[in-house]
């Protein structure tokens, strides 16, 4: 799959976005000062691994990977076909000057 986001990213963003990964711990989760809007992977539904563009409040780092950061969350707004109880997304975001992510006090699941 290829991700024009990341892959058309200036010589600077890309720093940025390499940089942000120093900040954050794999295995942590975090909450996103706005809401993110990202490229989704959901892991069931009818349209399960087909990649949508979803909006996050909060994910659980999973780490860099390929120049993008890997998150497991569950989206503000459920799609109609994921059961609430199953409604994990694997999604990436770049840092290059828009989301922040601040470590969740609440750290349970």
């Amino acid at each position: 799959m290829r991700f024009p986001d990341r892959d058309g990213l200036t010589p600077e963003e890309r720093l940025r976005n390499e940089e942000a990964a120093k900040c954050l711990s794999k295995g942590k989760y975090y909450t996103f000062k706005s809401p993110v809007k990202a490229t989704a992977i959901p892991v069931t539904g009818s349209d399960a691994w087909k990649p949508r563009e979803l909006a996050f409040k909060r994910g659980y780092y999973l780490g860099f990977v390929n120049g993008q950061h890997l998150f497991r969350g569950k989206p503000l707004v459920r799609p109609a076909d994921i059961p609430e109880t199953l409604a994990e997304s694997y999604f990436h975001i770049l840092f290059i000057g828009g989301p922040v992510a601040y470590l969740d006090r609440d750290q349970s699941a």
